[in-house]
């Protein structure tokens, strides 16, 4: 990760001042920072040496040491992006003065993410929002630290304790819903209602292919009223929208409401199984339910695009194009092996205010956390 972290640090000069340095500093908690700002007098300062990491290689190796130096390099580096971008700086000049440097990131990280250019796209998303660039870095360093930006790249495998978050929701029958790349591999599955009770999961159907899990608990009746099973017809410009927990860690752990409409009938490649929805998703999301104004689940949250390999084909980076596998394909797990969808909750018999909808329906939604 170093020649990695040199390059990034590096990129920022092209970005920032050309009378700008960077500091690299170390802290008496052993943790590594690169600023602008002059390090505190205390503070061990380090040169961007051969050995610049010695004086803490004792305190870095744990299983996500490289990820957590990578990402708040990540994190740095959109802290000088933002600073461009509030300076006026358009998001162009940068991807151009950055060509280079992304395309020794996706050797060096054997990756086909354009990893900049993500990184740029993401902070000028929030231009016109007026938030602080401490809230950006940190932001993009969450994400970064979830998988993006090619720190997936830093480590092939989670260690043991690692664990992942999802949204699940219930269903007729004493059922939870969510998606099965949530909880593959888990060997511990927990509940969490609204109220904060937790309750002990394991899985009781699953469907590989259309990522869906069915979870079964040990006291059905705990669980808040089902959600119905929608069996309408849904087209294009569908009102829809979902509850879930992204970035739990960040976020914080009470649900989030997004809204949007359904932008194609059909997926990537004109995939029959999913919708094209434009609810804009985070990671955390994944699993929820997909509802209509009437409070049924018309799908389950899935996806988002691969914005690396649109780029790579097209050389651009779309936003908010995500996923949603149909329902149909959860009533044909249900149907073949367990209970007839047909006895699910009733609906209403016609749609509703979304507010109200948000405050029937989300007692129902669970937070999952597979380990």
């Amino acid at each position: 990760m170093k020649t990695i972290t040199i390059i990034l640090l590096m990129t920022l000069f092209l970005i920032s001042n050309a009378d700008a340095k960077i500091y690299k500093w170390v802290d008496e908690q052993g943790r590594t920072h690169y600023t602008q700002a002059p390090p505190p007098a205390q503070a061990e300062q380090k040169s961007l040496s051969p050995n610049v990491r010695q004086a803490t290689r004792n305190k870095k190796n744990t299983p996500n040491a490289a990820n957590s130096e990578y990402c708040s390099t990540i994190k740095e580096f959109a802290t000088g992006i933002t600073r461009a971008m509030r300076s006026g700086v358009p998001a162009s000049s940068i991807n151009s003065a950055t060509i280079d440097v992304n395309e020794k990131l996706k050797r060096i990280l054997r990756t086909r993410e354009p990893v900049i250019k993500q990184l740029v796209s993401f902070v000028y998303g929030f231009k016109s929002t007026g938030m602080s660039s401490f809230k950006i870095s940190e932001l993009a360093y969450r994400q970064c630290m979830n998988g993006a930006y090619g720190s997936g790249q830093t480590e092939k495998k989670r260690g043991q304790g690692s664990s992942s978050a999802g949204t699940g929701w219930v269903i007729e029958g004493g059922f939870v819903v969510t998606n099965y790349h949530v909880v593959n591999d888990s060997q511990n599955i927990t509940l969490i209602l609204s109220d904060g009770t937790q309750i002990k999961a394991t899985v009781k159907l699953k469907d590989e292919y259309n990522d869906i899990a069915v979870l079964t608990v040990d006291a059905p009746h705990r669980l808040p009223t089902p959600i119905p099973l929608s069996n309408r017809r849904t087209g294009l410009g569908v009102e829809i929208f979902t509850i879930g927990f992204p970035h739990p860690d960040l976020m914080g752990s009470k649900p989030k409401l997004t809204t949007g409409h359904i932008s194609a009938a059909s997926g990537m490649r004109d995939d029959p199984r999913m919708y094209q929805i434009s609810v804009p998703l985070q990671s955390g999301n994944s699993g929820g339910p997909l509802l209509n104004l009437y409070g049924e689940a018309i799908g389950i949250v899935t996806a988002k695009l691969n914005a690396a390999k649109i780029y790579e084909t097209t050389g651009d980076l779309t936003q908010n194009v995500n996923y949603a596998i149909k329902i149909e394909y959860l009533y044909r797990l249900l149907n073949n092996n367990i209970y007839s969808a047909a006895a699910s909750n009733q609906p209403l018999e016609r749609e509703s205010n979304l507010s109200f909808l948000a405050i029937e329906i989300e007692p129902s939604i669970l937070m999952v956390i597979a380990r």
